[in-house]
């Protein structure tokens, strides 16, 4: 039931619809986060099985821990991640994930299948879609651990403190793409409760070095995302390939 709910999604949404689904992680207090996929208002529990990664990184050094035996059971919306038992008593600076979203074909009618141009030579459009997310803690400020460089294929790297960051001030953010700065996107801020139009979306663009300064608001939960479509790996599958990243990190109001 889940997989033709989420094939009807698609079939409904329409083109684009695959790419500006994100995979989200949200911070709870110190040592939980949840894990949602879509967008605000309309968010689904990932699927396990497209879930290929999810790491946490805790003070104290050592290697990051793979998080996805603690994935627990999931709701309508969301699934939750209690990290407590794999920290060893030390605090969780840092959790990523890698989603593989799979492919996404549409037929001359413009309605979207969850297969490639292998099954659907005659697509209109076709593309592989890959999700990539990471939550920051507030133990990630020690030693400047919220800028740590986690080697995703699309990532997105604070360059100051985000819970210092003053009510009104903008916050710096490099955007990697397999390492390297990724100059020329768009990227967007929001507070993971309102959905946006896509066209009416603000995005704030990176300079030659992947640098863009995204404004902080008020106190809460902040998630920074960014889209990024390549010529395909594949051609013979898909027209394109897609990747998506987000960053979350909650402004406590006594930090402003």
């Amino acid at each position: 039931m889940k997989v033709l709910a989420a094939v009807m999604a698609m079939l409904t949404l329409g083109a684009g619809a695959a790419r500006a689904h994100d995979l989200v992680l949200l911070p709870e207090g110190r040592e939980r986060v949840t894990v949602k996929f879509g967008h605000p208002q309309e968010y689904a529990a990932p699927d396990a099985e497209k879930l290929i990664e999810l790491m946490g990184y805790f003070a104290g050094g050592g290697a990051p821990v793979s998080l996805l035996s603690a994935v627990g059971g999931a709701t309508a919306d969301h699934v939750t991640v209690d990290t407590g038992r794999y920290g060893k008593g030390h605090e969780l600076l840092l959790v990523w994930g890698e989603y593989d979203n799979g492919y996404f074909a549409s037929d001359a009618a413009g309605r979207y299948f969850n297969t490639s141009k292998l099954h659907l030579p005659a697509a209109r459009d076709s593309g592989a879609f890959f999700k990539f997310a990471k939550a920051i803690f507030p133990a990630a400020e020690a030693g400047g651990e919220f800028s740590r460089v986690l080697g995703e294929e699309l990532e997105i790297i604070p360059q100051s403190d985000p819970f210092k960051t003053a009510p009104g001030a903008e916050l710096p953010v490099k955007v990697l793409y397999r390492g390297k700065p990724l100059a020329g996107v768009g990227v967007e801020i929001g507070d993971g409760q309102i959905r946006i139009a896509e066209a009416a979306i603000p995005r704030y663009q990176t300079n030659p070095a992947g640098i863009a300064r995204v404004p902080i608001g008020k106190a809460g939960l902040k998630i920074i995302a960014v889209d990024y479509r390549t010529p395909p790996r594949f051609p013979q599958l898909s027209d394109h390939d897609d990747y998506g990243a987000t960053l979350s990190f909650v402004l406590s109001p006594a930090r402003q």
